[in-house]
């Protein structure tokens, strides 16, 4: 049987209204009860970026994931809300950002626990291509169930921040950009975020889609209605199905354009079992992508070789913007060291970016761009 993928119609985040949704989706994949049972250990995990304002859309809005917490609770499952956002080690910038995305009120209200010390444990997987041991969070290496509560937003690096992406969450504190600098090219490092993906085995993927975001993603583009929430037991599945909701070819998705080149995904509607409403009455026109992400020619092998040949010169590389205050955020979760702020302003060392574009997604300003060589542009027209 081809995957299922429940989307339903959630056009506000009415508390009512959501979870209303949520409780429709659940009901079309046979309820929560097929996935939680009674005493379990359940692990809820939204994409907490950064601390963000709600309404920017860069985080997973806090009435789907209450949804999901009073769901599970009603199967008798305990709930523990968690993630690890990016360039956050310490236990007080982790509470600042539960209180931020509203996580903290979402606690407090029915009465889930908060995981605020993810202690980083080291977890073997002799089944990964890239990854044959990896750190993750004790709470999801503990936890008998997790499901994973996307927010559907495009990504500078990836295409788009999906289901699959959000298991990078699952690595505790600045563990995360070692990643990014021991896999420097997309391909590689989506298929490392494959084997985290395999190995925090979410049990289920609730995408929020109410408001999602266009542009430079994940924390910089606009915030864009769409009005859907999405649901399936198969993450990948989820992702095919939300990329074709916004318009976007799945293969530009850099996780499952590895995925279809391994076999374990058609990125094409027919291999999907779609449930609730119909796709073409809630598909977006006009959704704007990711610009560094935005054609399949920049991840064949020939783009590739001319970035290992050509550097800068070919890859799109990040820039400063005049809105800088000079925080050094930056160069704080600059895996590659390649930043550094002298007398107060920001100096990137070209010669050792790996164009991962983690201080365009951490940067509170919104200060870092991404700028296109004349190559690049050429070569994206020709996408």
């Amino acid at each position: 049987m081809n995957p299922r993928v429940a989307l339903v119609r959630c056009e506000d985040y009415d508390p009512e209204e959501v979870q209303r949704a949520v409780d429709q989706a659940l009901g079309l994949l046979g309820g929560m009860e097929r996935f939680v049972e009674q005493g379990d250990r359940v692990l809820v995990r939204p994409n907490l970026i950064a601390p963000r304002p709600i309404e920017a859309a860069a985080t997973t809005h806090p009435a789907v994931v209450e949804a999901v917490v009073r769901a599970v609770q009603e199967t008798g499952g305990r709930v523990i809300i968690g993630d690890c956002p990016g360039g956050l080690t310490g236990r007080a910038d982790l509470e600042h950002s539960y209180r931020v995305s509203g996580m903290a009120d979402v606690a407090e209200r029915t009465g889930a626990e908060l995981d605020c010390n993810p202690e980083p444990v080291e977890v073997e997987h002799p089944q990964g291509r890239y990854l044959k041991r990896a750190s993750i969070a004790r709470s999801v290496a503990e936890a008998n169930v997790v499901i994973t509560v996307p927010k559907l937003k495009t990504h500078n690096l990836t295409g788009l921040t999906g289901a699959v992406k959000l298991c990078l969450g699952a690595v505790p504190g600045r563990a995360k950009a070692g990643y990014h600098l021991r896999y420097p090219k997309v391909r590689e490092f989506s298929g490392a975020l494959l084997d985290l993906h395999d190995l925090v085995g979410p049990r289920l993927t609730v995408m929020d889609a109410v408001m999602a975001m266009e542009g430079d993603g994940p924390t910089a583009g606009d915030p864009r209605p769409v009005g859907a929430i999405l649901i399936s037991e198969d993450s990948l599945s989820c992702d095919v199905a939300a990329a074709w909701l916004v318009g976007l070819n799945p293969l530009e998705v850099s996780t499952t354009q590895v995925a279809v080149d391994e076999g374990r995904i058609s990125p094409r509607l027919e291999g999907i079992e779609l449930a609730g409403e119909s796709l073409s009455t809630l598909q977006v026109k006009g959704f704007r992508p990711a610009s560094a992400a935005s054609t399949r020619l920049m991840r064949t092998p020939l783009f590739n070789w001319l970035v290992d040949r050509f550097g800068r010169w070919v890859s799109p590389h990040p820039v400063v913007g005049e809105t800088c205050t000079g925080c050094g955020t930056c160069a704080q979760n600059c895996p590659a060291e390649a930043i550094a702020i002298l007398h107060g302003r920001v100096h990137i060392d070209y010669r050792r970016c790996i164009h991962c574009f983690c201080c365009q997604e951490l940067c509170p300003q919104h200060a870092m761009a991404v700028r296109y060589p004349y190559l690049t542009r050429w070569w994206t027209q020709l996408g």
